[in-house]
């Protein structure tokens, strides 16, 4: 026997499985450590599957092994296609066990990244009727999204900032994200913004499916400052900007500077009337 633990965030500790643990003739195992917070099941966990969907439609008696079966994970793989009963968690028994190539911590690749990009793009279009009337036949030249935390990093003065956004940029559409809406949903609105706003947080893990171009302005803390959207930024080909307001933490809120953020958006809305984000 071989007992396996995987990839990903803090520390690895191997514990021998009890003897009455189930037995399943083929699973690809996808998890890693921190698999229930978003960024981390979109960014180092579902992503291992994407280059492999071929193999998973093929194959329908093989099991997807993930780290939790929480709402976001199986949302996640039900719209991949892979259906609950596949989905297992836990200690288990593989006949063969599949191990895609684990995921840095914070630090996926670019090619993963694209490729993650490629397929649920291909899964967005493939589930849209391709009508005038489509939620996706038509991208306008300015859409801006705003992020909206309830949480940790919750801007105080979002309702001032958004209205100051639409009030400087009346051509534009301007919508907010409250991360409520369904998958399918969250996924389009940001496939669809030409500019995105908002602070470091679980929303921005959406804009890996953003067009090339797409510009990103991203809300960070003064006190622990975590690049990592930048980062997948310059691996995704957008353009990013980045404001710190004071006494602003990951644990608690912060106040934006309003006249400090319809700056940058005016320069992101700028460079995208000049045709920079790919249709």
């Amino acid at each position: 026997e071989i007992i396996m633990a995987n990839a990903g965030c803090g520390d690895k500790n191997v514990i021998a499985p009890g003897r009455m643990i189930p037995s399943h003739d083929l699973v690809i195992t996808i998890a890693q450590l921190w698999g229930s917070a978003y960024y981390h099941v979109v960014y180092e966990n579902i992503i291992r599957l994407a280059p492999l969907l071929n193999i998973t439609d093929r194959f329908q008696n093989l099991m997807v092994h993930v780290s939790q079966t929480n709402r976001l994970t199986v949302e996640y793989l039900q719209y991949l296609g892979i259906p609950y009963r596949r989905i297992i968690t836990g200690n288990a028994n593989a006949r063969i066990l599949i191990v895609p190539q684990p995921v840095l911590c914070w630090n996926p690749s670019t090619v993963l990244l694209r490729v993650l990009r490629q397929v649920v793009l291909r899964k967005i279009l493939s589930t849209t009727t391709a009508t005038h009337s489509s939620p996706m036949s038509h991208i306008p030249n300015c859409r801006i999204l705003v992020i909206r935390r309830d949480g940790t990093r919750r801007v105080t003065n979002h309702k001032l900032m958004f209205k100051a956004i639409e009030d400087q940029h009346p051509d534009c559409e301007v919508l907010v994200h409250t991360g409520s809406e369904p998958l399918k949903s969250q996924l389009e609105l940001f496939r669809r913004a030409t500019s995105i706003v908002g602070p470091h947080g679980a929303g921005l893990s959406n804009m890996f499916i953003s067009r090339p171009g797409t510009g990103i302005l991203e809300f960070l803390t003064i006190h622990g400052v975590n690049l990592v959207f930048m980062t997948a930024a310059a691996k995704l080909g957008f353009q990013y900007w980045a404001l710190a307001f004071p006494d602003s933490s990951h644990e608690g809120s912060m106040t934006a500077d309003i006249p400090e953020v319809l700056s940058v958006v005016k320069e992101m809305v700028t460079y995208a009337s000049k045709g920079h984000v790919t249709q």
